[in-house]
């Protein structure tokens, strides 16, 4: 029996009622991985996997979901009837989230039942706000290692919120590609690195300059004898 299902890129939303028979099939299966990246399904759809599917999939460990326009709406429903909670990797990049989606993600971390291990929220709109609404859950969900902001609107003003949360958390691989952190961001990065358990951090493409690479480099020298030594301040296309 199928524990593994990748159905990327195969345009689902064509066929609504496939894509419905489809899902009421799936906790047949002792699905442990299921991807349904770049389908197109949108949040009405997106709503009938949390209601009819995902729920019943109990060893369900990793879901992807890039490239579906679920919204914050379609997030909800898989929170709340889907179970999302218990999902160790939950992969929602270009899902369109937002700022409420980010909020509602934090708010469930914040219960302190959620078992995210590696949460990917790449290119989501998110902004300042919604990490706001995001931090309040990370220090809430111990099994949190890897936090993926990549391509979002996040600035020097969101990442010293993201940084006092993250001396608190057990995130060791943040990505933080591609936002407009600048080199505030980078000097508030630069004050608690040594303090988290980061062992790699992704900052290419957001113009923290010299600057910016001068808070880091001080705040990484001599410290051998701490987490910090091996924390890797990426600064090229490397996505590791």
């Amino acid at each position: 029996r199928l524990t593994h299902l990748t159905l990327t890129r195969n345009q689902l939303f064509r066929d609504p009622k496939c894509v419905r028979l489809l899902m009421k099939l799936l906790p047949r299966q002792p699905l442990r991985h299921l991807d349904l990246s770049w389908n197109g399904l949108n949040d009405e759809l997106i709503a009938y996997l949390g209601r009819n599917c995902l729920g019943q999939l109990s060893l369900l460990q990793s879901l992807r979901l890039s490239g579906n326009p679920i919204g914050p709406q379609g997030l909800q429903v898989l929170i709340h009837r889907g179970q999302l909670h218990r999902i160790s990797l939950v992969d929602l990049w270009d899902c369109d989230i937002g700022d409420q989606g980010a909020e509602r993600l934090g708010q469930v971390m914040a219960q302190g039942q959620a078992r995210f291990q590696r949460l990917i929220l790449h290119m989501n709109g998110i902004g300042n706000a919604g990490i706001q609404g995001l931090v309040r859950g990370i220090m809430h969900c111990p099994t949190l290692t890897e936090l993926d902001l990549n391509c979002n609107n996040i600035d020097h003003e969101g990442i010293e919120t993201l940084s006092r949360a993250l001396t608190y958390s057990k995130i060791e691989r943040l990505n933080l590609r591609a936002n407009q952190i600048g080199p505030l961001g980078a000097k508030s990065l630069a004050m608690i690195v040594k303090d988290t358990s980061l062992r790699k951090l992704l900052l290419c493409h957001n113009g923290i300059g010299d600057e910016g690479a001068g808070y880091l480099a001080s705040a990484l020298t001599g410290t051998t004898t701490t987490t910090a030594a091996t924390t890797t301040a990426t600064t090229s296309t490397d996505q590791g």
